[in-house]
Formats: structure tokens, C-alpha cells, sequence
């Protein structure tokens, strides 16, 4: 069993110590895709962790449909209760093994 860098309960809180301006990323992330794309987005967070950045761009941006995945199942079980939108799947993938039909995304 691989070992995670961070407890997946821990995470957000010890994120922040790694990557001091770890919130901030997220919001320039979505001032970049509301900048150009003045329409609903289709979005898909590959290592979505805790669901940080998906919480954020659902609350932020017009998504139509958004797919968060990452290999952890803990990571997604914490995404799972933060982000409450009928717009969001989950999956559980490695990224090697990540596919992904477009009309999924429809």
C-alpha cells in the first residue's frame, strides 16, 4: 500500500504549512477560466483531494457539469460531504487509468 504525503483527514489544515498560499491558488484558478470563458464550464479536477478547488469553482464559476477524481478513496469520501451539487461525480482513478468518454461530460 502506497503511503499518502498527508493524512487525507489532516490535509486541508497541513496543506496550507506545504503551500502558504494554497487557498489563494484556487481563486486565481477561477479568475483565469471566468476571464475567457464567459459560459458554462465542464470541468475536471484530476487529484481533487479533499475537493478544495472543485468546492470553490462550483460555489464561483457557471459549471455545468464537473467530474473530481483521485486515486484516494478517503480523499474523495471528504470531497463527497464538502461539495453537495448535483453537478459533480466522483470517480476514484489513478490518472494512468483515467477514461473518459466526452458524452459523460454532455
Amino acid at each position: 500500500m502506497r503511503r499518502q504525503a498527508f493524512s487525507p483527514e489532516k490535509y486541508d489544515t497541513e496543506i496550507v504549512a506545504a503551500l502558504p498560499y494554497y487557498e489563494e491558488y484556487f481563486k486565481q484558478i477561477a479568475d483565469l477560466v471566468r476571464t475567457p470563458f464567459c459560459v458554462t464550464v465542464i470541468w475536471l479536477d484530476i487529484g481533487c483531494g479533499t475537493g478544495k478547488m472543485a468546492d470553490m469553482a462550483i460555489r464561483e464559476l457557471p459549471v455545468k457539469k464537473m467530474v473530481c477524481c483521485d486515486n484516494s478513496p478517503q480523499m474523495l469520501k471528504i470531497a463527497e460531504k464538502q461539495i453537495r451539487s448535483p453537478e459533480v461525480d466522483f470517480w476514484k482513478t489513478p490518472i494512468q487509468n483515467l477514461q473518459c468518454d466526452p458524452e459523460l461530460l454532455q
